[in-house]
């Protein structure tokens, strides 16, 4: 608009023709607005929190308003909440703000909350790629705008219109892996969970169906995993969701008429037609291209580094470098990262991948497959086997509608239903499976 005025500081008086002079008179304006009428609240948040609590569950708000607590106060819904952290206490602590997810870390923290037994409520895809970001067990958008299509293409989990609509919430927590049931000593309790007639088995390949190696080329399919996949894809539909290339896994597993999900989920081909790339990952290629050069050239003097290309990501392994540089491999990834805010950052066992910022995941893929060959959710019952981090994206996306199998353990805490604990019982589960449906 051609408006041209100086920023000023933050102590500037209302009066004072600068960027924070203005802002302080808006302010003001604001207060005394608050101070005469109120703030006004939606009374179905109201009576959702009040009902939260009542079953025990601890609540916190979080603002980047400095005036949070003088608006809640106004209202009179203070109490509700355990802890409140404003923009007050982000510039106390340096807290980052959104889309960064440090300020829900920070209330997160002083609930004594894991994250990943916790939920957040947003109405912003600023906050919605926050929650994501801090790995929340529940991403719940909130649409009283008409902008449901946003925060779903944000990485929401789910969105509602009113608060009411998600009263009865449920967080999938996450549990220590050693505490997570066997999958083969309740077998009778994973299949009575499952339709196996309306079954699509989903499998990992590294450290699921074939063991963790020093070097990923070293990573080979036994013949008898082959021969029982083989076996169970006449049985059942069958996926093989990897974050290897597409065109690597298909050539490891070297199977016909099953489903292929190549770079965690990003690149999909199958029976029936079935090919999918995300329009964004297509559109990232360039970057990707330009990434991979620099991340070589930099970690190229860093010994035991393995810098792998797939399609749609970059994968750095430091499973053989030494101990005292693997700090250095990480601070390089991170520093690249940082200068590209299109790209995301995952760490995975012994690895750190860059991939497109997109909501695409293997919770995203399996559902994806699902829909192509069986229209409706009820016409199809997942039972997803993975052991990485990357896993509990899909882990969390057939929670309650089929079961998730943790192989081994990745060092944190899963949202898997069961576990194995090393790939010759992930061989052992499968020919119990297969025996089942020879019966």
């Amino acid at each position: 608009r051609n408006i041209n005025i100086p920023y000023g500081s933050p102590q500037d008086s209302p009066d004072t023709q600068t960027v924070c002079g203005i802002a302080n008179k808006k302010n003001d304006l604001y207060l005394s607005i608050l101070n005469k009428e109120g703030a006004h609240v939606y009374n179905d948040t109201i009576d959702a929190i009040k009902k939260w609590r009542m079953e025990g569950k601890k609540t916190a708000v979080i603002s980047a308003s400095k005036n949070c607590r003088m608006v809640l106060s106004s209202t009179g819904i203070s109490e509700l909440f355990d802890t409140v952290v404003d923009g007050v206490d982000s510039e106390i602590n340096h807290i980052k703000g959104k889309p960064e997810p440090d300020i829900f870390l920070y209330a997160a923290q002083a609930l004594q909350i894991d994250p990943c037994n916790a939920a957040i409520v947003e109405d912003s895809p600023a906050g919605i790629i926050s929650g994501k970001k801090g790995q929340f067990a529940l991403v719940i958008g909130i649409s009283r705008n008409h902008h449901a299509e946003l925060l779903y293409n944000n990485g929401a989990d789910i969105v509602v219109t009113s608060m009411d609509q998600i009263v009865n919430l449920k967080v999938n927590t996450r549990n220590d892996i050693d505490a997570i049931p066997s999958a083969l000593e309740n077998f009778n309790t994973v299949i009575s969970r499952l339709l196996l007639e309306k079954l699509l088995l989903l499998l990992d390949y590294d450290g699921t169906i074939t063991p963790i190696v020093l070097r990923p080329e070293h990573a080979v399919l036994s013949d008898k995993m082959r021969n029982t996949i083989k076996l169970l894809s006449q049985f059942c539909s069958l996926a093989i969701v990897s974050g290897r290339d597409l065109s690597d896994i298909k050539s490891l597993v070297n199977l016909k008429n099953i489903v292929y999900a190549g770079s965690h989920g990003f690149d999909i081909e199958g029976p029936d037609n079935l090919k999918m790339q995300p329009q964004a990952a297509i559109d990232s290629l360039p970057l990707l291209n330009k990434v991979e050069t620099e991340a070589r050239l930099k970690l190229s003097e860093i010994s035991g580094t393995i810098v792998e290309r797939k399609k749609f990501m970059i994968t750095v392994h430091y499973r053989l470098v030494t101990q005292n540089d693997i700090d250095l491999v990480k601070n390089i990834v991170q520093t690249i990262s940082a200068r590209y805010s299109t790209l995301s950052m995952i760490y995975g066992k012994k690895v750190i991948e860059l991939r497109p910022n997109i909501p695409w995941d293997k919770g995203k893929a399996v559902s994806y497959i699902a829909n192509f060959f069986f229209k409706e959710k009820k016409h199809i019952v997942p039972l997803y086997l993975g052991d990485d981090l990357t896993d509990e994206d899909a882990f969390r996306e057939v929670k309650g509608w089929g079961a998730g199998i943790i192989i081994g353990n990745h060092g944190q805490k899963s949202i898997a239903d069961y576990r194995l604990d090393n790939t010759d019982e992930t061989l052992l589960f499968l020919s119990k499976l297969l025996e089942l449906f020879n019966k």
